[in-house]
C-alpha cells in the first residue's frame, strides 16, 4: 500500500469517526452512570468508536512501512484539515479566518514535509 493510500484510508476513518461520535454524544443520558452505560450500547457511538480504533491500525501499519517523521505529520495535518472542514459540512460548524488560514498554512507545512 502506498503512503497515499494509507493517508487516503487513515483520514477518511479517523474523520468519519470523529464526526459521527460528536454527532451522538449530545443524545447520551446526562447522568454519570447513564452516560457510560449509553455510551456502550449506543450503535452510533460504536461505529464512531470502531473507526476511530481502525483509523489507529491504519497508523500503526503506516508506521511499519514508512518513517515515523513522515507518517505522524502527514495524518496529523490531512486529519486536521480533513476534521475541521468535515464539521463545517456535517455539523454546521463554523470555520473562521483564522482556522481558514491555518488549514491554507498546514497544507503548505504538509508540501515542504513530503518534499
Amino acid at each position: 500500500m502506498t503512503l497515499a493510500a494509507y493517508t487516503i484510508t487513515y483520514v477518511v476513518l479517523s474523520t468519519s469517526g470523529l464526526l459521527l461520535l460528536r454527532r451522538s454524544l449530545p443524545n447520551l443520558t446526562s447522568s454519570p452512570g447513564g452516560f457510560f452505560s449509553d455510551l456502550a450500547h449506543h450503535p452510533t457511538v460504536l461505529a464512531g468508536g470502531t473507526l476511530y480504533a481502525l483509523s489507529f491500525l491504519t497508523f500503526l501499519l503506516a508506521l511499519r512501512r514508512y518513517h515515523l517523521s513522515l507518517v505522524y505529520p502527514l495524518f496529523v495535518g490531512c486529519g486536521y484539515m480533513a476534521v475541521v472542514l468535515g464539521a463545517a459540512f456535517v455539523l454546521d460548524e463554523r470555520i473562521t479566518l483564522l482556522r481558514g488560514v491555518g488549514i491554507v498554512i498546514i497544507g503548505l507545512g504538509l508540501i515542504l514535509v513530503l518534499s
